[in-house]
Formats: structure tokens, sequence, C-alpha cells
């Protein structure tokens, strides 16, 4: 490109790319303003319940929208005293903040709702719950306190025939035995999370299952069957 037009060049290109963000901060408030004209219409549980599923919906898009929405959840949840929206409250906001990036708050909130899970004998979200918080110990590098997560997700998982989470558990246990150079463990537990993804019909797993059993293998220098 000759130098007498670059200036021209990235004033078009700061111009597409401002037009472009603008363009998106604009769909995001539609769908949140459409969202919020549907919660408006709910009431009580499914209210709280509908809060909940819009702040995990738009948890990508905009974080302090999905902050504002659970933490409204929470409070009704407390209102109402109804505990298993109040788990699925503090679930969420440990999601969020582990999106953020706010670690400690994130397993404060994952342990809060795993308290009560196991206070009220809810064993619903607690497999999930164990899941996350694991996921957030494996990224502070806390491996043994997240294997022992994983390991407890696989139990709450067993309990209520929850195999998608089972298989993400064992994937997650699969992948720390591999970094840690622990081969024949990765290969077992990663194999245990395919088997499980299966189960739940979850193809998308199924196949991250494959790839990781690949990657064992280029490890082990078997190009061969990682290929296949």
């Amino acid at each position: 490109m000759d130098k007498k037009y670059l200036p021209l060049f990235f004033l078009f290109l700061f111009q597409m790319l401002t037009f472009l963000s603008a363009s998106s901060i604009e769909v995001n408030n539609t769908e949140i303003d459409s969202l919020t004209r549907l919660l408006n219409q709910k009431t009580g549980i499914d209210k709280i319940a509908f809060e909940l599923d819009i702040a995990l919906d738009i948890i990508n898009s905009d974080k302090e929208q999905a902050l504002i929405f659970t933490n409204s959840a929470l409070s009704a949840s407390k209102t109402l005293a109804n505990k298993n929206l109040e788990i699925r409250s503090y679930y969420t906001l440990g999601r969020i903040y582990t999106d953020m990036g706010k670690n400690s708050l994130a397993v404060a909130n994952f342990d809060t709702a795993l308290y009560i899970a196991e206070e009220t004998a809810d064993i619903e979200y607690k497999a999930d719950i164990l899941f996350r918080r694991g996921v957030v110990e494996h990224r502070l590098g806390e491996d043994i306190q997240a294997l022992k997560s994983f390991n407890a997700s696989v139990i709450s998982g067993l309990l209520s025939e929850n195999f998608r989470i089972m298989g993400a558990s064992y994937s997650m246990m699969g992948t720390i035995w591999r970094m840690n150079g622990k081969y024949d463990q990765a290969i077992e537990y990663i194999i245990k999370s395919k088997l499980n993804y299966e189960k739940a019909g979850f193809t998308e797993g199924h196949g991250w299952a494959t790839y990781l059993l690949g990657r064992i293998c280029f490890d082990l220098k078997l190009f061969v069957t990682a290929l296949d």
C-alpha cells in the first residue's frame, strides 16, 4: 500500500471498529431489554428462576448486568426462604466471578452454595458446584485440591445421574494427570470421561475426550495412534 494512503486506511479501520463495537452494544442492549420485558411478566419463584437463566445467558456479553440479575434473584430467594433457588443464585454468582477472573469471590460463592446444598440434602446442583470450584482451584495451581473437588463432583454426579458433569470432571482429572506426566492415570480418566459423555449423549464432550487421548498419544510419540 502507498504510504500516503496509510492515514486514510487507519482512519477507515478505526471507524469500522467503532461502528462494529457500537452495533454489538446495541444488539446486547436490545436483547437485555427484551428479556427484561419478559421478566416483568413473571412473579415469585418463576421470576427468580428466569433471572438466573438470563444471568447465565448473558454471562459472556454483559457480566455487570448478569450480576444485577443474580443479586436480585439471591435477595428474592432469601425473602421466600427458597433454598434451592438460593443455591442456584450463589452458584451463578460463582460462575460470573469465575469469568471475571475474581477467583476468591468465585470460590466463596461456590462454597456457600455447597454448604446450603449439604445442609438441605439438595443434590441437584452439588456435582456442578464441585466441578466449577475444581476448575478455579486448577486455575490457581492448586491441583491436589482440584482433584479432590473433581472426585467429589463425580460421586455427586453418580448420585444425581449427572453423567455430563461426571464426564467433565473425569476430563479435568485426566488433563491434570497428563500435565504432570502421569499418562496411565490420564488415559484411565479420559476414557471414563468419554464413557460418561456417551451416557449423557453429549457429542461435543465425547469429541473433546477423543482429542485429549490424541494429545496423550502425541506426547508418548505414538504418532499414528494420535492421528487416528
